[in-house]
């Protein structure tokens, strides 16, 4: 699922974390999925912009955009992480998420 959502919103990759940044599932072979997963995390928390100085994200990224965002999928927040390009539908991946994690 996470593969497809990157192709066909144009992502390098894509990463599911958990509320700790711990990487869930992932696709993409751009980058470090659970570098990207505890990335992503911490850049949701901080919101849209973090801090210009943040190197350690600069150095990740090699310039590409990160977006991160919040699922609640139940009870529980994950983080839903693109590199290079926002991931579209997040409704259809939230509810196709749920659908996964209850059959587990």
């Amino acid at each position: 699922m996470l593969e497809a959502a990157a192709t066909r919103s144009g992502a390098q990759a894509t990463a599911l974390a958990d509320h700790h940044g711990l990487l869930v599932g992932g696709a993409g072979h751009a980058c470090d999925l659970e570098q990207l997963a505890a990335l992503g995390t911490h850049r949701a928390r901080l919101g849209p912009d973090p801090a210009p100085s943040d190197e350690l994200l600069e150095a990740f990224t090699c310039g590409e955009d990160l977006y991160a965002s919040p699922l609640g999928l139940g009870r529980d927040v994950y983080y839903l992480i693109s590199l290079g390009a926002r991931v579209r539908r997040h409704r259809d991946i939230e509810a196709g998420l749920l659908r996964i994690l209850a059959s587990s």
